[in-house]
């Protein structure tokens, strides 16, 4: 089952599903939570190759950051408001 928190007056939401029954990917939730919400998105990938499916989606990476040895880095990355898509 699926959740979806949504602070008061809309400044914020959140997605959650219990581990290992998330079925969507990261750039999915992304185009959904901006089509709801018309705000400021960001998620992070972990996989550099996934970065041009989130620069064509107009997402911008803020900076490469070490996660735990030898695992690979995570991207943290945003995207500035936009209008809702209808």
């Amino acid at each position: 089952m699926r959740e979806v928190w949504v602070a008061d007056g809309f400044d914020g939401a959140a997605i959650w599903s219990p581990p290992g029954e998330f079925r969507i990917g990261g750039g999915e939730v992304a185009r959904m939570m901006t089509r709801m919400l018309g705000a400021m998105a960001w998620t992070w990938s972990s996989n550099r190759r996934n970065l041009s499916f989130y620069y064509r989606q107009g997402f911008e990476v803020l900076e490469e950051r070490p996660f735990v040895k030898g695992a690979p880095p995570i991207f943290p990355i945003r995207r500035e408001p936009r209008p809702p898509e209808l």
